[in-house]
C-alpha cells in the first residue's frame, strides 16, 4: 500500500488497570511489541520498564498495546515528546527512563561523565572472586568426572597397542635415540624414581594416573621446587 504510514507512536497499558505505563516509537509495531516480551523473558529486565513487563510475565500477563498516532518517520521523535509530556501532564507514572526522541538513542557521553565511571569502576572486578564453596563445589564436579561408555570405547581405540608407560630398560633404542637427541625442550615424558626403580612416562597425564601425584606438584619435583611428592623423585626427560 503506498499510503501505509512510515511511523507510530505507540503506550503500554497494565491489563489490570489500564493504566499507561510506556510510550515508544517503532516504524513496526509488531517486531517492537515482541522485542520488549523477549527481553524481559530473557533474564534481562534491568529498566523500570523491562521489569514492570518481566512481573506481568510472571503472571502470566502481557501488556496491551495500543496506537496513539501514526505518520511520518522524520515525526517520530517531536510526537514521542509530546506524547510522553502529554500523559505525564495526566498524572501517569510512566516507566520511561528519558523525555523522548532524540535522547533515546545517538546520545554520546561527554568526557566528563566518561571520567565519572572511570573513576568508578578502575579497579574493580567485573564479578566477585571465586568464594571457597565454589572452589569445593568446583573440584567435587571434578573428582566425580566419569567417561562415558561411548568416550571409553573412543580412548581405547585411540590409545590400542599404545604402552601407558616404559621402563628404561623395556624402552625401544630408537626411543632413547630421540630422547636423548631432541632433549628435554621438546619431549614431553618425565621420569619417576622410587625405591630405587625409575620409570618412564610420556606424558605428566599418565604418570599422574600411574603414581597419584598431581601434575603441577609433579612438575615441581622436576624442576627443584620441591624434593619428592608421596615418594616419588620426577625429572625432565
Amino acid at each position: 500500500m503506498t499510503n501505509q504510514p512510515h511511523g507510530f507512536i505507540y503506550s503500554l497499558s497494565d491489563p489490570r488497570t489500564a493504566h499507561v505505563k510506556y510510550i515508544g516509537q517503532t516504524i513496526n509495531v509488531e517486531k517492537r511489541y515482541n522485542l520488549h516480551l523477549f527481553h524481559s523473558k530473557q533474564g534481562r529486565a534491568r529498566t523500570h520498564k523491562e521489569k514492570w513487563i518481566n512481573g506481568l510475565l510472571n503472571d502470566n500477563l502481557k501488556p496491551e498495546i495500543n496506537i496513539l498516532w501514526q505518520g511520518d518517520v522524520s515525526l517520530l521523535d517531536q510526537k514521542e515528546i509530546e506524547y510522553i509530556a502529554l500523559f505525564k501532564s495526566f498524572g501517569a507514572k510512566l516507566t520511561n527512563a528519558t523525555l523522548g526522541g532524540l535522547t533515546t538513542r545517538g546520545k554520546k557521553c561527554s568526557e566528563e561523565t566518561k571520567l565519572k565511571f572511570r573513576e568508578m569502576f578502575t579497579g574493580k572486578l567485573l564479578r566477585p572472586p571465586i568464594t571457597e564453596e565454589e572452589k569445593r563445589k568446583a573440584s567435587e564436579r571434578q573428582k566425580n568426572f566419569k567417561h562415558t561408555e561411548a568416550s571409553k570405547k573412543k580412548l581405547s581405540i585411540a590409545r590400542k597397542g599404545k604402552p601407558s608407560h616404559w621402563s628404561f630398560t623395556e624402552m625401544p633404542e630408537h626411543f632413547k635415540r630421540n630422547i636423548s637427541e631432541i632433549g628435554r625442550k621438546t619431549s614431553k615424558g618425565i621420569f619417576a624414581t622410587k625405591d630405587g626403580i625409575e620409570v618412564y612416562y610420556p606424558s605428566t597425564v599418565v604418570a599422574e594416573k600411574e603414581t597419584g601425584c598431581d601434575r603441577k606438584t609433579m612438575r615441581q619435583v622436576a624442576n627443584g621446587t620441591y624434593k619428592q611428592c608421596k615418594g616419588y623423585i620426577f625429572r625432565w626427560v
